[in-house]
């Protein structure tokens, strides 16, 4: 029995060392397996490298003839000449546009700048004075807020009032004429101090028709 014993243990020795055999053996040949093909690949490398390029063929336009042909334009050419014949046109009229512009722009600025319609304007005016409440009548000519004329007409209710309206009268456009009607402000005229308010008031009236003209 105990001879049958030991048969068996060294039976499964022997298969337990030729496992390990096999085994290594087996790892050996991966391992050459490996390094073959990392040296198949390493080796494969500069193949690819060093492919020489295919010759062009003789038929086929070089890169140099083709630079040629892009840069050389004819000077002749249909499309050239119309191109620069569109373009001297847009430039021309460009410079007319200009001209216009220029041209009218003065006109513009003064329209821009009027305030008061051009033309003729009357209104009457009321001031008071110790007697009691007197009226004037007042004739105004614009142009381009300019008083290129007027005219003054005293209605008075006495003497007095007569008399200081004429002195008003034959002094006052020396205040007005020639005048921005805006810049118009009349105090003591010809020793009248009370006669130019009611110029004054007729004035405003007149502004406000030439305003909304």
């Amino acid at each position: 029995m105990h001879q049958s014993s030991d048969n068996n243990k060294s039976i499964w020795i022997i298969i337990g060392i030729l496992i390990i055999i096999f085994f290594a053996v087996w790892q050996f040949n991966k391992g050459d397996d490996d390094m073959t093909i990392a040296s198949i690949t390493s080796t494969s490398t500069p193949i690819t490298n060093t492919i020489v390029p295919q010759p062009t063929p003789s038929y086929l336009p070089t890169a140099k003839s083709k630079t040629i042909n892009l840069t050389k334009i004819p000077p002749s050419h249909p499309h050239i000449t119309k191109s620069k014949t569109i373009s001297h046109t847009k430039t021309i009229q460009s410079n007319h546009s200009t001209t216009k512009s220029k041209t009218t722009e003065p006109t513009k600025t003064i329209a821009s700048k009027m305030k008061y319609a051009n033309g003729t304007y009357s209104a009457i005016g009321y001031y008071f004075e110790p007697a009691g409440q007197e009226q004037v009548n007042v004739t105004v000519t614009l142009k381009n807020d300019i008083v290129t004329a007027s005219t003054f007409t005293g209605i008075p209710s006495n003497f007095t009032a007569q008399r200081i309206m004429m002195q008003f009268q034959s002094g006052f456009k020396n205040y007005v004429v020639g005048k921005p009607i805006d810049q118009i402000s009349l105090g003591v005229v010809n020793g009248s101090s009370l006669t130019p308010m009611g110029f004054m008031n007729a004035l405003q009236k007149i502004k406000t028709q030439a305003a909304q003209a």
